[in-house]
């Protein structure tokens, strides 16, 4: 225990100076006399605004697992019409994948129950999702969200078009900070905390997520809801 503490204090302190030195540097650099060429001052304010939003989503991810593995984090539940906020999430997070030339699908049924969840919490779960996606699928490829509803349970699945996930690696990405050793991952930028909490969020709904990925396949990762438990009430 005292090591995994301490290679995840190493890791979290990493991925958090590294873009602070960056953002320092060019702060530096725009107070001296370099800082007065619109040329510089224009790749300055792109650099760091890079930088921010490497840095913004890793503090995100760290304070929500945070809050939910110290058991402080109560559920908001309130009533969710699921179509619309899966549309809703879709919708943003589909904008930053068509830079990319990726095709994007949504496959929702016409109507579906309202739910009884913490809204927030489960729009970054599938956000986590769609951006996992779009990461490790290239140019041309696909990615769809698609969701199911029967008698008993709801089931969202994202699919993709992307490298796959080996076998091995399928046992252990929804560790905290696990990356693949593949090369082709490594090459994306990433801190192994996207997974982590969303299996974490779903799980506090008490759902489940499973996933099926074969490599240069692409991955389907699968979010099982049983309507017991309160998830499904009838109108009042």
């Amino acid at each position: 225990a005292r090591q995994a503490r301490g290679e995840f204090v190493a890791h979290v302190s990493h991925e958090i100076k590294s873009p602070l030195n960056v953002l320092h540097m060019y702060s530096e650099m725009l107070l001296s006399e370099e800082g007065k060429s619109e040329e510089f001052r224009l790749e300055a304010g792109n650099v760091m605004l890079e930088e921010t939003e490497r840095l913004s989503p890793l503090i995100s991810n760290l304070l929500s697992i945070s809050k939910i593995e110290m058991g402080s984090t109560s559920l908001d539940r309130q009533r969710v019409k699921l179509r619309e906020l899966l549309e809703d999430t879709f919708t943003a997070v589909s904008r930053t994948g068509k830079r990319d030339d990726i095709h994007f699908n949504l496959e929702l049924p016409a109507e579906m129950s309202t739910i009884f969840v913490d809204k927030d919490l489960l729009r970054i779960a599938i956000s986590n999702l769609l951006t996992n996606a779009i990461k490790y699928t290239k140019a041309g490829g696909r990615v769809t969200l698609s969701a199911e509803e029967d008698a008993d349970a709801i089931r969202i699945r994202v699919i993709d078009t992307g490298m796959g996930i080996s076998p091995e690696d399928q046992k252990l990405i929804f560790l905290k900070f696990y990356r693949s050793e593949d090369e082709e991952v490594r090459k994306k930028p990433g801190h192994g905390l996207g997974l982590s909490l969303a299996k974490s969020i779903i799980e506090l709904h008490h759902g489940t997520i499973t996933v099926e990925s074969s490599p240069g396949e692409g991955s389907t990762f699968t979010v099982h809801f049983n309507k017991g438990g309160g998830l499904v009430r009838e109108e009042l």
